[in-house]
């Protein structure tokens, strides 16, 4: 995995990088979205949303990927914390539709999707290891039209949100 992350990431500077535009169902991305962990079980994801009828145009595979590096980068930061939580809501805004996702314990991934936008951090992508890939879940998200959040505060790394344009 980590050789191709490598790869990728060399194209990212020189707009290289493609994607297979297709339309993909959210729900089947959120679906297959796995958290690793250091733990020997590790705590459960919980998904909550209704995103049924949801598209995206892009690549699913990848942003599966994405989600499921964010989320168990979340997961590592709340160990103690009980179950991880997936929660979507499908919002207008001016450009369209799009997909919040806010993943964290309970409270704080409820509180992502009840905080204003403008109250959301910049997302830390530094958290030891090579970090490589939280790197490449922003830049995937970000070239899907995306945006990748914080939790607001103190909790900063113990949430993340991402917003994803609606096809």
């Amino acid at each position: 995995t980590l050789l191709t992350e490598v790869s990728e990431v060399s194209h990212f500077p020189k707009g290289r990088l493609t994607f297979l535009p297709t339309p993909a169902g959210l729900a089947g991305i959120i679906d297959g979205v796995e958290v690793s962990s250091s733990q020997e079980s590790p705590a459960p994801l919980v998904r909550e949303g209704n995103v049924d009828g949801a598209v995206i145009n892009g690549d699913a595979a990848r942003l599966r990927q994405a989600l499921s590096a964010v989320a168990s980068a979340v997961a590592r930061e709340i160990m103690d914390e009980g179950a991880l939580h997936m929660l979507t809501d499908i919002r207008e805004r001016a450009n369209g539709r799009e997909a919040f996702i806010a993943v964290g314990s309970e409270r704080i991934a409820r509180g992502l999707l009840t905080a204003p936008r403008e109250s959301l951090t910049a997302f830390d992508a530094t958290r030891g290891g090579s970090g490589l890939s939280l790197v490449i879940a922003r830049q995937v998200v970000e070239d899907h039209g995306g945006r990748l959040f914080g939790a607001p505060g103190e909790q900063s790394k113990a949430g993340a949100a991402i917003a994803l344009p609606l096809s």
